[in-house]
């Protein structure tokens, strides 16, 4: 092997198993995007300009002059005078960070039952080790976390009951929106939207104490082009704004949650705000006819598989992020190539990694030269993009986030345990062709002699 440091060096395989092991964080870090681009090659007088708009995360100025004398030292990567073989170790370091990256998001799932929402570049953190802290190179022993967003997100939503608020999460503002879920952008925490509405039932439930004050238990079928009820949980809230025709401004609101899926619209059941008798008798006069200028506000909870999508592009940002003009190409592709997938993917058994492989190489290679990748050995670079597509894809049985009908998942907690797994398995791998292909070339090379030799024309 051709390393700087001698193959006397080379990591043993224990040492392989138990790099890349991350704790709590206290030390300088860099964001995804520059470390991804620091293994890239981009020189580090083109990274530390970006800095300055990265310590708002808590760096200090200081913190400079320590990155560049960790990072542009010799001692970086093993195989530093054999620029083949770096490549392939690069390639295998990007799986390895992404693999705990997978590990951690799946920890959170488990703990906290809903998504991060904050998977971005700017919010996954690489710090460096403490010099002379590991004989290993520099950036086989970078730790990683996820940072939360630094905003607090408010949910300024009057009078929506405690239970129904405790569920709700926005994407926070500071998040970059490439790296957000095309569903989760479609829905934002309060998005109106037009609708019909027919009341099925309306009982009052007279106020505690009050004379004057009615609430009411309400089931309503609301019917709007943007709303398929297979779509949404039954954690959704949505506030109903129901128009009476007793005067200007009078209305009835209600909160309210999925209970059936109806061949067209969704059916809710909720409670009405407090309503006077006169208000009441209205509303249960108009209950009987379809309310054509109904509005209803929607706030979609999400599931914590809406994560794959951040994590789908991450690994497109660490594998073809580093060429500014590129990665603008491939975040501009990516709509129109998932839209267009399905007929290549459809059908095909998860199982079946040939074809896929074969299929999916056909189908990004029609991209000219965007998602192409010479230097690295075919099988792996196309199975890591097939990885990041299945990550970012909603079609069924294809993609991590969606099962063919009638498969059950343990929960949904296990999309991103699934892609972890398949990114663990392909960073091993990727250390496979790394570290022992040299033996096995070998190995291959001797037996290859010996059958020639028997054969008397060696």
């Amino acid at each position: 092997m051709g390393s700087s440091r001698g193959e006397a060096c080379a990591p043993t395989m224990g040492e392989r198993e138990s790099l890349l092991r991350f704790s709590d964080i206290d030390h300088p870090c860099l964001s995804w995007d520059m470390f991804c681009d620091l293994l890239d090659g981009v020189p580090w007088s083109a990274i530390e300009p970006r800095l300055s708009l990265f310590r708002q995360a808590g760096q200090s100025s200081g913190d400079s002059s320590l990155f560049r004398e960790q990072l542009t030292g010799s001692g970086q990567y093993f195989f530093e005078a054999n620029l083949a073989q770096q490549t392939h170790e690069i390639f295998w370091l990007k799986l390895s960070l992404f693999d705990q990256l997978c590990r951690q998001v799946a920890l959170v799932h488990t703990r906290t039952r809903r998504p991060l929402l904050t998977l971005d570049s700017a919010h996954i953190l690489i710090a460096l080790p403490e010099q002379g802290s590991s004989h290993l190179p520099v950036r086989w022993g970078c730790a990683l976390t996820i940072q939360s967003s630094d905003e607090v997100p408010s949910l300024p939503i009057d009078d929506i009951p405690s239970e129904m608020a405790s569920v709700l999460h926005a994407v926070p503002q500071d998040v970059d929106r490439c790296y957000v879920s095309p569903s989760v952008r479609a829905w934002p925490l309060g998005r109106e939207v037009a609708a019909t509405a027919l009341i099925q039932s309306a009982d009052p439930i007279p106020e505690e104490g009050e004379t004057t004050s009615i609430r009411g238990l309400v089931r309503v079928h609301l019917i709007a082009d943007e709303i398929e009820a297979h779509t949404f949980s039954r954690h959704d809230v949505f506030r109903l704004i129901l128009p009476l025709k007793i005067g200007k401004e009078s209305e009835v609101r209600v909160w309210a949650r999925k209970v059936e899926v109806p061949e067209r619209g969704i059916v809710l059941s909720g409670m009405t705000d407090g309503l006077s008798q006169e208000i009441w008798k209205a509303f249960k006069e108009s209950s009987t006819h379809a309310m054509s200028e109904a509005q209803a506000v929607v706030y979609r909870t999400f599931p914590p598989s809406s994560d794959l999508y951040g994590l789908g592009m991450l690994l497109l940002r660490a594998l073809l992020g580093s060429d500014v003009r590129r990665w603008e190409r491939v975040t501009a592709t990516i709509p129109a190539l998932l839209e267009g997938l399905a007929p290549a993917v459809q059908g095909v058994d998860q199982s079946d990694f040939a074809v896929l492989h074969v299929r999916i190489r056909e189908r990004l290679s029609e991209c000219q030269d965007l998602f192409l990748q010479p230097d690295i050995t075919d099988d792996l670079w196309w199975d890591a993009l097939m990885l990041a597509l299945r990550a970012l894809s909603t079609i069924p049985g294809f993609s991590y986030a969606v099962p063919l009908s009638g498969e059950a998942r343990s929960s949904d907690t296990s999309a991103v345990d699934v892609l972890s797994q398949d990114v663990a398995h392909l960073a091993r791998r990727a250390r496979v062709e790394l570290f022992e292909a040299d033996d096995r070339d070998r190995i291959i090379r001797t037996a290859c002699e010996h059958i020639l030799a028997d054969l008397g024309t060696g």
